[in-house]
């Protein structure tokens, strides 16, 4: 079972997501370059930070990261505007399970490609995978080794952890000054 961060109590601006590709730079005498990219799709890290809030919130956000035993434990977090993306990871094909999770809730404009080409042969179930993110039925099961990708407008889920160990103290202080980091996990 997948556990997702809290929906409420919603976080304030600055909420950041920054993409992660992992590109390794080499920088030669010549002056040239040679990068190489370490992963084929993103890591998203998340800064959060809240307006003043009640006991009550402090304690549900507490109660999560503890939880989570700190940075021990992974979980799901969705961004909190929609906005289109494209290239997402959705699973790779092993010809006999037919449902993947999409990386998104409430999706639209969706595109699922089967090894880079669009296909439309699946069903779409809103809110039907883990912890509500959308889900698709293909028809018939992929391929071995199939790469199943899509593109979509909606709600990004985030794969992370929280980025370092808090003492209670330190952690409500960081919710009101420099905010609660998530760092992102593959999904692969």
């Amino acid at each position: 079972m997948s556990y997702q961060y809290p929906e409420t109590p919603i976080p304030t601006e600055p909420y950041d997501i920054k993409i992660n590709w992992k590109t390794v730079i080499s920088d030669f005498d010549s002056g040239k370059e040679q990068r190489r990219q370490k992963n084929l799709y993103p890591k998203y890290n998340v800064s959060l930070t809240y307006p003043p809030l009640s006991l009550t919130d402090i304690q549900i956000l507490w109660n999560f990261y503890q939880a989570r035993r700190g940075t021990y434990e992974p979980f799901y977090f969705y961004s909190i505007e929609e906005a289109q993306w494209n290239g997402c990871f959705v699973g790779i094909g092993n010809a006999s399970d037919t449902t993947f999770d999409l990386p998104g809730k409430s999706a639209s404009s969706i595109v699922i490609y089967d090894n880079g080409v669009a296909t439309a042969t699946y069903t779409l179930g809103v809110g039907d995978g883990d912890c509500l993110s959308d889900n698709i039925v293909f028809n018939t099961a992929p391929a071995v080794n199939a790469l199943i990708t899509c593109d979509f407008y909606g709600y990004l889920r985030i794969r992370c952890r929280f980025q370092e160990e808090l003492t209670r103290s330190s952690f409500t202080a960081a919710l009101y000054k420099t905010g609660i980091n998530l760092r992102g996990l593959s999904n692969v």
